[in-house]
């Protein structure tokens, strides 16, 4: 499966969405086309597949987590180490870029890769961030926690902006 998945990247970053061919993706990873629909009954399928297996943000797990009691530095270094781990991969920055390139003529597949993994991930972190934060009994939950995704947002952009212009200098991520 993994080889059909490699494949596919190739092929769907090469010629886009739109002009691969389960044909050339068969013959990229040594299947005959009937081998293929096997494993996948269309190229949006393979495309869908493709997205959850390379751009799935870390499995967090709350016993991977730093404890309860942990300050923020250790909060934050762990998040960023497990999305750079899991999205700098240069197999991710790939499908990313696939991503952007393609959403428009794929916005359907877009939608079922952020409903199936980006926003369970949000809300798993945002019930992390509510355990960890401190508040007030009488206030509302803090902005974190509410809107998750502005934890994750400055590893997102460091690895736009090393899709983007190409740079590939991690320490912009180091947590001081």
């Amino acid at each position: 499966m993994l080889q059909i998945l490699d494949a596919a990247l190739v092929e769907f970053s090469e010629r886009g969405f739109n002009a691969a061919r389960m044909d050339d993706i068969a013959s990229r990873c040594g299947l005959s086309k009937g081998g293929l629909y096997a494993h996948f009954q269309s190229k949006e399928q393979a495309f869908k597949a493709l997205l959850a297996r390379l751009l799935a943000p870390p499995e967090w797990d709350e016993s991977m987590a730093p404890p309860a009691g942990a300050d923020a530095h250790a909060f934050a270094a762990w998040l960023v180490d497990g999305l750079y781990a899991a999205l700098g991969q240069p197999a991710s920055m790939a499908a990313m870029h696939l991503l952007v390139a393609e959403s428009a003529r794929v916005q359907e597949l877009v939608n079922v890769w952020e409903d199936a993994v980006v926003l369970p991930q949000m809300a798993f972190l945002g019930r992390l961030l509510e355990s960890r934060l401190v508040r007030s009994s009488d206030g509302p939950p803090s902005i974190l926690v509410r809107h998750p995704w502005l934890v994750v947002a400055p590893v997102v952009h460091t690895l736009l902006s090393q899709m983007i212009f190409g740079r590939t200098d991690a320490e912009q991520l180091e947590i001081r």
